[in-house]
């Protein structure tokens, strides 16, 4: 968790769970930001990962991923360009914040670019006041998916599928932006921007999914999070191969699952089926319906998706498969036959 939620939380009075409320603030403890400058930072990245860069700017970001060469995720994140010049943010699970910058210092030497650990503070807002709200503190704010607002000190991304907006601050910046902000909305749990993430079809890989799954696996092609016209990047072979050439037997879905220790990384499995059928991706307990519910973003093989999973091999914890905003597999990229 970042000093400033920490302190924040430890004076603030009680956060609570919440479904969308007029203006519901949401502390992100689990996400980290990181700083890519340099006057080849942007050249460096678009051969590095699997959105495209010419796509951004200080008024529009993009999801993406980090891949090794075999078309494997390092790392997925969130991209934006920040108010100085040659310089970009990505924002991703703290879990894998290490392992991506391990993984680019071996290609940077070649450039003139630099990627470092930052001290933003990061946040979420959703409700029907939000776009007011944040209009006041920061002077605009995003109007549709994908667009940013960027400004002297961080940015306010706009989520697709009503997931709400994130916004991105450095710590100086937080100390007095954010008291402003929970003075007009109420303040969640640490629970809650998790859960919404998952709900809305949002991924966050983490260290035990590190070079596990491709990137149409999480299903980054429907979230802008894949260029296919942008030409090479490491790994881009393998992940043009599959989407034009192969057929993608998994796609992440939403489920819910009848347990309260569902973690990242565990196998879902069929009654039949002699090894594991899927694995989380993301979970987080559903404390809305009952302490013993998990909601979870999950990698299933799409043959086994109307059969009954369970979350372990006794087949003693059901999963219900549930609707994501966006169909798992529809592809974008591929026109009707």
């Amino acid at each position: 968790m970042s000093d400033f939620w920490t302190a924040t939380l430890a004076q603030a009075p009680e956060s609570k769970a919440v479904e969308d409320t007029l203006c519901t603030l949401y502390p992100v403890t689990n996400r980290s930001v990181l700083l890519a400058h340099g006057v080849d930072a942007a050249k460096f990245m678009q051969g590095q990962f699997t959105c495209n860069l010419g796509e951004i700017s200080e008024t529009q970001f993009r999801h993406g991923a980090c891949c090794n060469a075999k078309g494997r995720m390092v790392a997925n994140f969130t991209l934006a360009k920040s108010e100085q010049d040659n310089a970009y943010l990505l924002a991703l699970d703290s879990s894998v914040s290490d392992a991506l910058q391990a993984h680019l210092k071996k290609y940077m030497v070649f450039f003139k670019s630099k990627l470092e650990t930052t001290d933003y503070v990061v946040t979420g807002i959703k409700g029907e006041q939000a776009s007011r709200l944040l209009t006041e503190v920061f002077g605009d704010c995003p109007a549709q998916d994908y667009q940013q607002h960027t400004f002297e000190g961080g940015l306010i991304t706009q989520l697709p599928f009503n997931a709400g907006f994130e916004i991105w601050l450095t710590h100086e910046k937080a100390q007095t932006a954010l008291p402003t902000l929970m003075q007009s909305a109420t303040l969640a749990d640490t629970n809650s921007w998790p859960k919404n993430l998952i709900q809305s079809g949002l991924p966050q890989l983490t260290h035990v999914d590190i070079e596990a799954h491709i990137p149409q696996m999480l299903n980054l092609g429907l979230l802008e999070g894949i260029s296919f016209s942008k030409g090479c990047y490491t790994g881009q072979e393998i992940v043009a191969r599959m989407q034009y050439l192969g057929k993608m037997k998994r796609h992440m879905y939403l489920v819910s699952i009848q347990s309260s220790s569902i973690v990242s990384g565990d196998s879902l499995y069929t009654a039949n089926a002699k090894s594991a059928v899927g694995s989380v991706i993301n979970a987080v307990v559903n404390t809305e319906a009952n302490s013993n519910q998990s909601l979870a973003l999950a990698v299933i093989e799409d043959k086994h998706i109307n059969a009954a999973l369970f979350s372990d091999s006794d087949l003693g914890t059901s999963v219900e498969l549930l609707s994501l905003p966006y169909d798992p597999q529809y592809d974008p990229q591929k026109t009707d036959e």
